[in-house]
């Protein structure tokens, strides 16, 4: 059983059928991540799917091929780029293009290096022509990433996932695509 505000699904539903659309039904995001991202022996063996979404990371725990738990962080890649977008003074569609181009989680000596050009349109010709080492915006990154797999740390312990005989996380999502996430989590 998943509980949710009647309210908003009462409002969703509305949405659609204003659409001319029929709901056929509703499921968990949490839920269907986790039937698209894992294999039938996680699903049976026991297995977290953690689903990092822009707006919020979706977090459920699957045992014999029944979810058992889900619960959700309301943090998400969305915030990631807001960090950049704050910390670098650029707008947040060049902060996601940073993101996604020179984003990771591990710096390496080589990311001292390796510049970026930053470029805005604020009118002060120095602060919108100017570079950023890679680690710098790994420096960014990181401690929101930190944040939100210690988040998802306490979601797993609220459901008892180290008692599971096989512990096996499966990560999903448009932020599980960082470089290092995997070592990270």
């Amino acid at each position: 059983l998943v509980t949710v505000d009647q309210k908003a699904v009462q409002n969703l539903a509305h949405a659609v059928r204003r659409c001319d659309l029929e709901l056929a039904g509703i499921a968990s995001s949490a839920y269907a991540s986790a039937l698209s991202s894992l294999v039938e022996d996680e699903q049976e063996l026991g297995a977290a799917c953690i689903d990092f979404g822009g707006g919020a990371t979706g977090v459920s725990v699957f045992l014999r091929k029944h979810m058992i738990y889900a619960d959700s962080v309301a943090l998400g890649g969305d915030l990631i780029t807001a960090d950049l977008s704050a910390g670098l003074s650029v707008n947040t569609s060049f902060a996601e293009r940073i993101k996604t181009i020179y984003g990771g989680l591990v710096a390496t000596g080589m990311d001292d290096r390796e510049m970026i050009e930053i470029t805005s349109e604020t009118g002060d010709w120095e602060h919108d022509r100017r570079t950023v080492s890679r680690s710098d915006v790994i420096g960014i990154i990181r401690p929101r990433v930190e944040e939100i797999l210690e988040d998802v740390r306490d979601c797993l312990r609220a459901a008892g996932f180290e008692h599971l005989p096989s512990r096996q996380i499966v990560l999903t999502g448009g932020g599980s695509q960082l470089p290092g996430l995997d070592a990270l989590a």
